[in-house]
């Protein structure tokens, strides 16, 4: 099996109100080409229920969960993510983004160019709110 393409790096140390609406659009990506590691940086009783939801309601084997028992913060958990992803390019984010629909479509185009850095500068906007 080849290694994805992308990673995606969701940090989480509060619970919001898009979070259930963020997870959900992360799960709906190219199972192929894209993981998605969240790390959960909180003792927050909200925010493990809704994760918890989440992930009781969906075969989620292309997401890997981690789970901080102190507070490390997201420089931590955003260098962990960069050491132990198996692909090219990652994608940091919070539990306050959310991905279009059409996000992997508009991505891979550029994902497929084989850039170094690929900076928000270069991207249509809309595909990330």
């Amino acid at each position: 099996m080849s290694s994805p393409k992308l990673t995606i790096a969701l940090y989480l140390s509060e619970d919001s109100p898009s979070l259930a609406l963020c997870l959900k659009q992360l799960f709906k990506l190219n199972k192929n080409n894209v993981v998605v590691h969240v790390y959960i940086d909180s003792q927050s009783l909200e925010l493990m229920a809704t994760v918890e939801t989440f992930f009781s309601s969906n075969k989620v084997k292309d997401f890997i969960l981690f789970k901080n028992l102190n507070s490390l913060g997201a420089s931590f958990c955003f260098n962990n993510s960069l050491d132990t992803c198996k692909s090219k390019y990652i994608l940091f984010m919070n539990f306050n983004s959310i991905l279009a629909d059409d996000f992997y479509e508009k991505i891979s185009k550029l994902l497929d160019q084989n850039y170094d850095v690929i900076s928000c500068d270069s991207v249509d906007h809309n595909f990330l709110h």
